[in-house]
């Protein structure tokens, strides 16, 4: 069994036989030639863990903010889908 974490790994992967993935719609455009995308539908959302990783100085206000807004959406406290104007 192969595992990766990485989407283009695991496109790879699938492209020299070793197996299947789920991928996001959005990686569509990277699928190696002879790797056929089918849609999935009525499945649960596919998660992803996000790490950030940093040294160990206080945090600029700007990365602060971009790491309070990530973990505002992994805990559902701030709606993404709709569009900042």
């Amino acid at each position: 069994m192969h595992t990766s974490r990485d989407w283009l790994t695991k496109l790879q992967l699938v492209a020299a036989g070793c197996g299947l993935t789920t991928v996001p719609a959005v990686i569509a455009a990277a699928v190696p030639a002879g790797v056929r995308l089918l849609t999935v539908r009525g499945g649960p959302q596919e998660l992803r863990r996000i790490v950030v990783a940093h040294l160990p100085q206080r945090l600029p206000e700007a990365v602060r903010q971009v790491v309070d807004a990530l973990r505002a959406v992994a805990t559902g406290g701030l709606d993404v889908s709709r569009s900042v104007r």
